[in-house]
């Protein structure tokens, strides 16, 4: 038995300030300048942070594969070295359309980029978790930047999904990612609690990383149509956020519409339960 779907709280994060001792303060004029300048970049990073790597849809395959048990380095140098080449590729593809001075930043940026690859993940071409990672992102922004899309990161949402906690009513979400194929997805969800819930189909798309969807239901019910029909905006979209998959949640309409974070889902091995959630709010809704 499932109940209505219930937001999760979010809670901001706080930020302050320290001002170097022995330096006079900067013009007002010249803050006001470097920010307005710093905003898109800081934009733009965010977006990429967030995008999930474009992984190979057999990397998730071979995970799946020695869940119960098994080596999963082997899995990870293999994926590696997929995307050492891509990386390679997209690196050469972009040097041959700079000019002299381009391809000469380049080198300099891809140095930088391997000695900081290094210093986080350890020296040298080390195939782990870190470096594969990290490889996967820079060959995503080479490719990017010479106007190519990622590879496909499908392979990073397909399976089962889902999300246990025992507080109050209980909360359990479900979501099953049966098909990626030409950057389309479908599948099924369900989401409520010990007293009731929603449950139906899906359909989305892979966009910058993120696998927007829009829902139906088994039961035509408040804000979604009834399966087969679907919605002509986004309902909501999934994120790869280390090993969850979380969940935004969309509020409002047209060029108000915003989303935001709802629950992190877990990968659902078969025969295993996903963990238990035992952080219960103080004062749930």
């Amino acid at each position: 038995m499932f109940a209505t779907r219930r937001r999760a709280r979010v809670r901001p994060a706080s930020s302050g300030h320290v001002r170097p001792h022995g330096r006079r303060p900067a013009p007002p004029w010249l803050a006001l300048g470097l920010l307005a300048l710093l905003l898109p970049l800081h934009a733009a990073r965010a977006a990429q942070d967030e995008a999930a790597p474009g992984y190979r849809p057999a990397y998730a395959q071979c995970l799946d594969a020695v869940a119960k048990g098994g080596d999963r380095s082997a899995c990870v140098a293999q994926e590696f070295d997929a995307q050492d080449a891509r990386l390679n590729a997209a690196y050469r593809q972009l040097a041959g359309s700079l000019d002299p001075a381009g391809r000469q930043a380049l080198r300099a940026e891809e140095r930088q980029w391997i000695a900081a690859r290094d210093q986080a993940c350890g020296q040298g071409a080390v195939k782990n978790e870190c470096s594969l990672e990290r490889t996967a992102r820079r060959a995503d922004e080479l490719a990017r930047r010479i106007g190519g899309a990622p590879a496909d990161a499908g392979g990073a949402f397909e399976g089962n999904w889902a999300y246990r906690s025992r507080c109050g009513s209980g909360h359990y979400v479900q979501l099953s990612v049966e098909r990626v194929a030409g950057g389309k997805a479908s599948g099924t969800w369900s989401d409520g609690t010990d007293v009731g819930g929603d449950s139906g189909a899906f359909e989305g798309s892979l966009r910058d990383g993120k696998l927007y969807v829009r829902f139906c239901t088994e039961e035509s019910k408040k804000g979604l149509p009834a399966c087969p029909q679907y919605g002509a905006e986004d309902t909501a979209y999934f994120a790869r956020r280390g090993g969850a998959l979380t969940w935004y949640d969309s509020a409002g309409s047209g060029a108000g519409r915003t989303f935001q974070p709802y629950v992190a889902l877990q990968r659902a091995r078969p025969g295993e339960k996903v963990p238990l959630d035992t952080h219960c709010p103080a004062n749930p809704d």
